[in-house]
This record gives C-alpha cells, structure tokens and sequence, in this order.
C-alpha cells in the first residue's frame, strides 16, 4: 500500500488549518460545558467592561426610584413604631399608602409575603377602632391598584395577597457557573404554561404600557405588544436570559432614592397631624439638603423598587453581580427594569458571529506566524489583542454589543501564532541541517552563517545576476597518459602479475589522484575564502560561481581575485614542486630512475550574466545547488579558449569590473574578437594578468 507524502508547503497551511478549527471549536465547547477557564476568563473580562462602561455616563429611566431598608430606617422604626424584623404588614402598608398619596406610578416589593401573621400588632382604623396587621396591607393594596409583590423559586405569596397585589413578579436570579448573577429569566412558564414574568419586567411593562396578556414568547425572543401601538422586542440567551444592563446602584443618584423610614415617618405625619405634618417634615427634609424632595409631591410619577440594602444578619439581600461581591440584590430588578424601558440590551454577538470572527483573526495569525519575522510576528500579534480588546470595550460602552475578548485572543490568534511559529522553530531546524549538509562544503563558513541566519530562502529555481568561473588544470590528460604508460612498462620491467600488478597500477593511479587533488583542492579552498560558491568538479575542472544563494553585487569582482589568487597559487605550487624535483635529481645515484612530480598549469575561463540558480536533483537521493543557462555555456567557452596560465573574461564581466573594481579593470587588456561554439556572433575578450612585470607572483 502506497503512502502518499505531503509536500513541506502543504503542512503548514495543514496546522493552521488545524489551528483555526480548534479556536472555533472553543464557543461549542463552551456552550456545552460552560465551566471552563476560558468562559470564566470572558466572563471577567465581561463584567469588567461592564465596569469600565458604568464610568460613561449613560441616560438611565428618569422616573425610577428605590425605597431600600437600612441601617439608619430600622433604627427609625424601632425607635418610633416599635417594631423590628421581619416587620408587621402594617410597615409594608404604610409605605404603599404614602406612595399612592404621593402618585407613584408603580411599586415593586423585592419582600416575601409567605404567610398570614395573625400574631402582629393591629392598626388604628378610620372609625376609632383597630384593623388587622395583614388586611391593613391588603387594603393598601387594593386601594393603589399598582403594586405587584414577589414570588420565589419555591416561596409563593399568601393568597389573599396576590390576589390584592396589580401582579406577582419572579425574583428567581440563576447564576452562571462562576456564580454571577448576569441574567435573569425575563419569564418562566408555570407547569400549565402560565407565565410568570420577572418583578423588574413588571415594572418596566406598567411604565411602557406592554401587553404582557399577548406577549409572544419563543426561545430567542419576547416581542411585548404595546398598547399605544407598536412593540418592544427583548433578545434572550439559548438558555431563554436576559442579560442584565447591570448600569444602577441601589443609591445611584440618577435615582430617586428614600429609606423606610422616610416613606413610614411622611405616613405617620400624616396619621398625626394631616398633610401639614406631612408638609413640615418634607420641608425639615429640603432643610437638611435634600433636593429630591423640594416638589410638594416627589414621589409623584416614579417607579419603585422596594428591598433591603442593610447588612444584618435577619435583613441581608445581597449576591455577588458584575459590579460587586456584595451587591443589594434588589438592584437586580431596577437594572432589569432600566434595561428594558431604556431598550438597552446587551446584545452577545452570537455563536455564528464568534465563530467566523475566530476564523478570520486565525487566518490573520496564521500569515503573520508564517510570512513574517518572528519578532514583527508577535508585535503584530499584541497590536491585534489591544485592537480587539479597545473595540470590544467601545462596542460594549456604547452599543451594548458583547464582542468576546479571550477566545478571540487566546484561539483566533494564540493557537494558530504559536502553532506555526512552533512548526518554524522545528521546520527552521531540519532547514538548517539540509542548509548545512548542502553548503558545508561548497561555500565558506561565513556564507553558511548567512544563510542559516536569514528568515526566508528560496533555494527553488530562480534567475539571479551572477559571476560563473571555470578553471581547468592544464596537462592533467598528458600527466594521466604518461604515468600509465610508465606503470604498464614498470609491470613489464619487472614481470608483475595477477595481484601485484593490479596493486602496482592501484598506487600508481591514487598517486595520480592525490596530484590533481592537490590542485583542485588548492582551487576550491580559494574559491570559498572568497566567499564562492563551488559547484562541482568536472574531471580536471572545477566550476564555481558568485551571486548566490546570497546576494552580493560586487560578485564579478570577488570572482576575479578569486581567479588572480588560484592562477597564483597554482604557480607557488609548482615552484615548489620544481624545487623538489631538484632536490630528488641531486639526492638520486648516477642511472637512477628518479620519480618526478608533475608540473601543471591553469585554464579559467570567467563570464557574468542571467543565469538560473538552483537546487537539482531529488530530496529522498541527492541533489547539487548549481546553475545553467547561457552565461554559464559561454563562461566554459572561455575557460576552453584560455590555454595555460591565463585568466580571460567575458565582456559583462570587464564592465562590472569598471563599475565596481575600476583599478583590477584598469590592468585587464582586450582580446581580439573571437567566435565560440554554439553562438552566433564574435566575442569580446579580456584577459586578466595575475603576474608582476617580472613575472613573479606579487
């Protein structure tokens, strides 16, 4: 069976692929399993935009107010009522008969009235007798017609209340699974199907005029019919929320604000003195610098919500919400109530919407990870994270949009970055070795250091401006011809068969090799002292070029010193060798055959052009950096045309000379015109001198 290998360029977009659907995956995982690090990591970051949005000044409902049970009103009430907690209906009562005095709109109760207490004091009635606690406040009830009271999960109001109550509004307020109170249920069916509507829903339908009767309720959505015409559309959550505009404190001062006993004491002033008691303490209260009561009536026209924000242990009502660890839970019905009159919704942007912005960030990341530095790469990166996380604070101050931060940063751009990035790392390694094993030895150290540093390469095909050299060893056939002659007579000379023989011409012909690599190597060693890039040895000819795979603009010049210095360590060579010759001649007896070394010179041929540069060959075998095109055929015409000793280049190359070598151009002397195998037209030649007017090498 077969296996089909992937192609390097097709892994990477493999991983990032791989990467992108991973972040994509994160709300999915998220909506079935919300307990995770990175949900309770967007839900911080949530409810601290949902801070930073509360330092904006927003409008809020101007006729919402808070009747909260404190510290300072229970003192009042048991000092002046004598009553303590849980109070007497009769407190409850007395606070609906001043506020319908006074005109409010609506009053919501965020209190329990569980039961009937028969056992509570009686109050004073209008005939000089005595009425019960409990049916004093059903009386208040009644007579206002607007005050709706609260029911709990499993804590139902007396019936004889709810049926005085205009309504009985859920206060159930389900947390998410970091244990915040961020949402509510805006309704919740009764096991006959029956609705039953939240107290700050309530509320907030008194003052808009909703039709709760023929509210249309579905799993993303309540449309409120409204009674003046037209609708109110409230977005819920999968699980049939509301996310809270979690906007108001319980003593905001955008808020009408009073205590129990404030609202009790205005009732009781009245009880004892009519309205000019009630008119003396309002204005004893203007007197001490409150301004919300400087109206005869100021309560008139308000909605409110009535609770406890005191911190006994018998009257605490508080829970951990956005804003707090300790907030008054009664605020959660004024910011229910808000959030609906103003038509503010938190608007999350959605499953979908999520998905295709992880998609597109992670496309983003992945080509930054890929196409960039490493270190530009990560810049990019946290340029990114600060853009998303500035709109998503903006989108959240000023339209309420609930654009996600962590899965955005943490799998649109994180996971694909460091994916890639990793695959580099790892990649850049294996590169670095293949670099190594192609370069180590055809190029010098410091070209190997260049390529290995820079962030891309494109080893491919490609055309590139560059300087070939060919330089052939000159009378390597005649030195090969001659010592094999010379072996065959020696194995004749001295009858060696079988063998010995074949041992005699296996010395004599790595004898042979170790002079031409002497030569050649001589050669290669200068060619990448020069920063040349050695191609290959072809026979008794060594081909090398300059220009790539790094770039040099001075490569024609490079060339061409590399060229004068071989031409005269060729020539150090053989005087060397010459003098060893001598030497051997004087040691050697009178008719001894004494071994000479052989003497040989040097061809080059040099041209500069287009050439392609590139990698041939097969990854699973072997492969060879050269190059090929026109410029390279004509750079071996020369090399041919050369004969011993010399140093001719072409005509491009004489005028890269001039630009960038003007004095090594200077010493060059032109060629007569002369025509070459395979082109069409006469050549222009220059031949290099490489020896001094003495003719010693310099």
């Amino acid at each position: 069976m077969s296996v089909t290998k992937l192609s390097p360029r097709a892994v990477p977009a493999i991983i990032a692929a791989g990467a992108i659907g991973t972040a994509c995956g994160l709300p999915i995982l998220s909506a079935f399993f919300p307990n995770n690090i990175l949900q309770s990591l967007e839900w911080d970051a949530y409810d601290w935009r949902l801070r930073r949005a509360t330092l904006t000044p927003t409008a809020v409902a101007t006729n919402l107010g808070t009747i909260y049970l404190d510290e300072e009103s229970i003192g009042f009430l048991s000092n002046t009522l004598r009553v303590n907690w849980p109070y007497p209906r009769q407190v409850h009562g007395r606070i609906v008969r001043e506020l319908t005095r006074q005109g409010a709109k609506a009053v919501a109760f965020d209190i329990l009235f569980t039961g009937l207490r028969p056992m509570d004091a009686p109050v004073p009635a209008a005939n000089n007798g005595l009425e019960e606690s409990d049916d004093f406040f059903v009386r208040q009830l009644q007579t206002a017609s607007n005050v709706f009271i609260a029911e709990g999960e499993k804590a139902e109001p007396a019936p004889i209340f709810a049926a005085a109550a205009a309504g009985v509004g859920h206060i159930i307020t389900p947390r998410d699974a970091d244990g915040i109170i961020r949402r509510v249920p805006p309704v919740i069916l009764d096991p006959l199907g029956q609705p039953r509507w939240q107290l700050g829903v309530l509320l907030a339908a008194k003052d808009l005029g909703l039709d709760l009767a023929r509210a249309d309720i579905s799993q993303q959505r309540i449309v409120f019919p409204k009674t003046a015409g037209g609708e109110l559309v409230v977005p819920l959550d999968a699980h049939g929320n509301m996310l809270i505009d979690w906007n108001l404190t319980t003593k905001d001062s955008r808020l009408m604000q009073a205590n129990f006993g404030i609202i009790a004491g205005f009732d009781l002033a009245r009880e004892l003195e009519g309205d000019a008691g009630y008119e003396n303490l309002l204005a004893e209260y203007v007197k001490q610098g409150q301004p919300d009561f400087a109206s005869k009536h100021p309560f008139s026209g308000k909605l409110f919500v009535v609770g406890s924000i005191a911190e006994g242990s018998n009257v605490t009502d508080v829970g951990p919400t956005p804003l707090s660890e300790h907030t008054p839970l009664v605020a959660t019905h004024l910011n229910v109530a808000n959030t609906i009159i103003m038509g503010r919704f938190i608007k999350p942007l959605g499953m979908t919407g999520e998905i295709i912005l992880l998609s597109l960030l992670g496309a983003f990341a992945s080509l930054l990870a890929w196409r960039t530095p490493v270190v530009h790469g990560a810049l990019w990166l946290v340029g990114a994270g600060v853009a998303i996380t500035l709109l998503s604070l903006q989108g959240f101050a000023h339209y309420r949009l609930w654009i996600p931060i962590v899965n955005p940063i943490v799998g649109g751009l994180l996971i694909p970055f460091v994916s890639l990035v990793s695959y580099r790392v790892i990649f850049g390694e294996k590169e670095q070795r293949r670099i190594k094993q192609v370069f180590k030895r055809v190029v010098s150290p410091n070209v190997v250091n260049e390529l290995l540093a820079a962030e891309r390469l494109s080893l491919g095909g490609a055309r590139r401006s560059i300087t070939v050299f060919f330089a052939d060893v000159r009378g390597f056939t005649e030195m090969t011809d001659s010592s094999h002659a010379k072996a065959e007579q020696h194995v004749k000379d001295h009858h060696l068969m079988g063998d010995e023989a074949e041992a005699y011409f296996d010395s004599n012909a790595r004898d042979v090799l170790a002079t031409v690599n002497l030569y050649l190597g001589t050669i290669a060693d200068i060619i990448k002292k020069h920063d040349g890039t050695l191609d290959k040895y072809i026979g008794d000819c060594v081909m090398a070029f300059w220009g790539a795979p790094i770039a040099d603009e001075d490569h024609a010049a490079q060339c061409v010193r590399a060229a004068i210095e071989a031409q005269r360590a060729i020539h150090t060579l053989n005087i060397n060798r010459a003098a060893e010759n001598e030497r051997r001649k004087t040691a050697a007896s009178p008719g001894e055959a004494v071994e000479l070394l052989p003497l040989l010179s040097l061809g080059t041929g040099i041209n500069t052009g287009i050439a392609t540069v590139g990698l041939m060959g097969s990854e699973e075998h072997t492969f060879n950096y050269t190059v090929f095109g026109r410029e390279v055929n004509l750079a071996s015409r020369l090399e041919g045309f050369s004969g011993r000793g010399r140093i001719i280049i072409g005509e491009n190359t004489f005028a890269e000379l001039k630009r960038h070598a003007p004095e090594l151009a200077a010493t060059c002397s032109k060629q007569a015109p002369h025509s070459f195998k395979g082109f069409r037209e006469e050549m222009i030649t220059y031949e290099v001198p490489w020896k001094d007017s003495l003719g010693t090498t310099t």
